[in-house]
């Protein structure tokens, strides 16, 4: 059997976004197949959930990477694999600086590729092609002629608890509670900015503020904390207790990201927002299917938001009919890398 190598990088700069969505797809396959984790970041969610699995972390050397925004299409770091593959393993590379060219490197040792993409840039080598997005279609690609895609709902990168929270009907379970959460850095800070705006509205009765690893505005959230009683901080949750945190509360704000995709698992009523390239397409889909959106996280963001939970609160709200669909993404996965064992 082909040995599963799962290659995902994090940090202040990128964000964790592809190490939660790559670990979330190990979770879905390291009961099947002998797996390993290779990133240039050690965070202790990583580690601590990989040792719960008994799965191996490999940690390649620091890569500088610059921020999303100074990323242009083609753009991707050198490869520094070599050393770790015998050309007999199934690589799976989860990130935009993994381009046409380290993709090929992968290939060029003799291993199966499986590509995570939602931004759809550059040629791809891959022979499986994993895209989340709701309305994306193979036509979308520049692929080889052997790539095969996961594509849509069925494929949704999240983790267990989410996956089984799709399941569940939800909706006795519910109170006027609120969660916000930008992700595992938050580097625009908009978790503060939110949390300004939330202080207007007594409509919702507790405020869940999660943050991520390196978010770093702690002391903005201390003093929200002291200036409305109803907030509650809460930094580095795990799935479990996150996905209790999403299950309790009716509504929520997330970016259009995998908190958003989790959030909707969890059938909450969402405000969402977009702050980089690769959050605009979800947007688009999501937002025509009537989710109200404070838009590009800017100038007006606050102002944008405020409309929102306006409308919010005046019973505003939608159905996720994707929510079945999502719930059989680990059966799912687990056939397509069966197939790139043989």
């Amino acid at each position: 059997m082909r040995k599963i190598m799962l290659r995902a990088d994090g940090g202040p700069m990128i964000g964790w976004g592809h190490v939660y969505r790559s670990l979330a797809l190990l979770q879905m396959l390291y009961r099947d197949f002998d797996c390993s984790f290779i990133s240039d970041s050690s965070p202790e969610f990583l580690t601590t959930a990989l040792s719960r699995l008994n799965v191996p972390l490999i940690n390649t050397a620091p890569v500088a990477y610059l921020s999303p925004e100074q990323r242009s299409a083609g753009d991707e770091v050198p490869f520094d694999m070599q050393n770790l593959l015998s050309g007999d393993e199934v690589v799976v590379l989860d990130g935009y600086w993994f381009g046409t060219a380290f993709q090929s490197a992968v290939k060029q040792k003799g291993c199966r590729l499986a590509y995570i993409d939602d931004l759809n840039d550059v040629a791809t080598a891959a022979d499986l092609l994993i895209n989340p997005s709701w309305e994306i279609t193979a036509a979308a690609y520049k692929a080889a002629p052997y790539t095969r895609f996961a594509l849509g709902a069925g494929y949704s990168l999240l983790r267990p608890s989410f996956l089984d929270a799709a399941k569940e009907d939800l909706a006795s379970k519910k109170t006027k509670d609120i969660f916000i959460c930008f992700g595992g850095a938050d580097p625009l800070d908009l978790t503060t900015r939110t949390l300004r705006v939330l202080k207007q509205f007594p409509f919702y009765s507790t405020i869940h503020c999660i943050t991520g690893p390196s978010f770093s505005n702690m002391t903005g959230l201390q003093t929200a904390a002291a200036e409305d009683s109803r907030i509650r901080n809460y930094q580095n949750l795990d799935e479990t207790a996150m996905a209790s945190v999403m299950k309790n509360c009716g509504f929520g704000i997330a970016p259009c990201s995998s908190v958003l995709a989790e959030a909707i698992a969890c059938d909450v009523q969402c405000i969402t927002c977009y702050y980089a390239n690769n959050q605009q397409g979800f947007h688009h889909i999501i937002t025509s299917r009537g989710m109200l959106s404070a838009g590009w996280a800017g100038d007006d963001f606050e102002k944008e938001l405020a409309r929102c939970m306006r409308e919010q609160a005046s019973g505003y709200s939608i159905t996720y009919p994707m929510r079945s669909i999502i719930a059989g993404s680990t059966q799912n996965f687990v056939e397509q890398f069966k197939i790139l064992q043989q």
